[in-house]
């Protein structure tokens, strides 16, 4: 009998096995269960802030557009609002999405946070986590297989069925590898929620359907890795009693300790400021440069100096723009420059702690599942920090487009009793955010995919090479 033939007679005796264990079958329907209530609950969840965020987003267009005329000033500091659409795939993980603000207000002079995050407001359900398919897949689907898998192969071992089976002249790898394909129907159960969505996931983003695909496939490595993990214990084990202690144990040290031991570990050896003390950094920085409210400014002073001098006149009410508009202009672009340094500073922080965080998925296989997970689902703190970009970007522009009317619209003289027309504002560009695709999250998804197939491959190697040892010991 060839070495798969045997590997699937050992799995069909091993689903046997299961299926009269009514302990086991009860753990794969719980499973299924909690994968099918964390799927409707995410789902319903990512619906209902869908929907929020449409009604804000037409709310802030209305009253954007309801401004009447105005001073453009006046509306620098009126301000905007840009909204984040929740991930489409956030239904599968949220990542950080629970936790990040989920809308910015932009104004001039300043940037802004998020605001609005779901545990900023209270929800009860997340004091106890957000729910999903990931969470389940990650850290519970682990433990229901090895449930019911950690005494296949310790108590045949024990019993002496693989002694006798192996004298008989089984092959022990292909006997190991039947018992771990046994398995893999109940581990890949758990992602019937996320095939599911699959033909739904194109309908409403261009790479969703790619990023839901390259989910599966990371997960479907993540709980076969597991499958191979249980069996091969097993193996090495003395007793059934000893193997379920030990894979307690790894399940402890790899979905709780070092998930959790990563980013603490991260933020104490690269640590990143507060926001406050970013915003006073930012402060001190345009202190430094000028006061564009002080007349006698030494960098305004020169600034009026050119300006003068580009136009060939003597006095600012000579000048054919405003310079209260040309003072703005100039000091948005000076704050801006003073954040956009900080926000690098902080960023290379962050991408430093992320670097050291995915160093852990070569160590912790569901820091790695984790990594990929919340990349390929646009859920982590990546894609977060380009929605502030973008929000950046945006105010920005806005603030400088009104800087400009103010420049060229507005007289010097009697400057703040004048006003515009509200057709001016309409005419500005404010357009929504639009996420990132595939290749944004290939950075930090790619190196989290490459560690779970190396742990794939050694595992593969140990099962091998376990079931050369135990053919010689039998």
């Amino acid at each position: 009998m060839s070495a798969l033939r045997q590997a699937r007679v050992v799995a069909v005796g091993e689903w046997r096995r299961m299926w009269r264990d009514r302990s086991a079958l009860f753990a794969i329907v719980a499973l299924l269960l909690f994968c099918a209530v964390a799927w409707l609950a995410s789902a319903q969840r990512a619906a209902q802030l869908r929907g929020e965020q449409a009604r804000l987003t037409a709310l802030a267009d209305a009253q954007w557009q309801a401004q009447p005329d105005r001073h453009p000033h006046r509306v620098v500091h009126f301000g905007d609002f840009v909204f984040k659409p929740p991930s489409w795939l956030a239904a599968i993980d949220w990542g950080v999405e629970s936790h990040a603000g989920r809308s910015l207000f932009l104004e001039g002079h300043r940037q802004n946070t998020a605001n609005f995050s779901e545990a900023g407001q209270g929800d009860g359900l997340l004091r106890f986590g957000q729910p999903s398919p990931a969470s389940v897949i990650l850290q519970l689907a682990p433990l229901v297989l090895i449930f019911i898998g950690f005494g296949a192969v310790a108590g045949e071992r024990a019993s002496g069925t693989l002694r006798a089976a192996l004298l008989a002249g089984a092959n022990g790898r292909a006997w190991l590898l039947g018992k771990s394909l046994a398995l893999w129907p109940v581990a890949l159960a758990a992602l019937l929620p996320i095939a599911a969505t699959l033909p739904f996931a194109g309908l409403h983003a261009a790479d969703a359907w790619q990023r839901a695909g390259w989910l599966l496939l990371a997960y479907a490595a993540y709980l076969v890795l597991w499958c191979i993990v249980v069996t091969l214990v097993s193996a090495l084990a003395r007793s059934a009693h000893a193997a379920l202690l030990a894979l307690l144990c790894v399940w402890v040290l790899w979905c709780v300790a070092l998930p959790r031991a990563a980013p603490a570990l991260a933020a104490f050896v690269h640590p990143a400021p507060e926001r406050v003390v970013s915003e006073i950094r930012v402060e001190d920085a345009l202190k430094a440069v000028g006061d564009s409210h002080n007349p006698d400014d030494p960098y305004f002073a020169a600034f009026r100096a050119r300006t003068l001098a580009r136009h060939g006149v003597d006095t600012v009410e000579a000048l054919p723009v405003n310079y209260g508009g040309l003072v703005m202009l100039e000091g948005e672009r000076l704050t801006s420059e003073a954040h956009a340094a900080e926000t690098r500073r902080v960023d290379a922080l962050h991408a430093a702690q992320n670097r050291l965080v995915d160093a852990f998925a070569w160590i912790a296989p569901p820091v790695a599942a984790a990594v990929a997970s919340r990349s390929l689902a646009a859920t982590d703190a990546d894609h977060h920090r380009h929605f502030v970009a973008a929000g950046e970007a945006r105010r920005y522009a806005l603030v400088q487009a009104l800087n400009q009317l103010h420049a060229e619209k507005i007289a010097y003289r009697n400057d703040r009793a004048q006003r515009l027309h509200a057709d001016h504002w309409d005419a500005i560009p404010r357009t929504p955010y639009r996420p990132p695709s595939l290749p944004f999250a290939w950075p930090r998804a790619q190196p989290a995919l490459l560690a779970l197939l190396a742990w794939l491959a050694i595992l593969a190697v140990g099962l091998h090479l376990c079931g050369r040892w135990l053919e010689r010991r039998a």
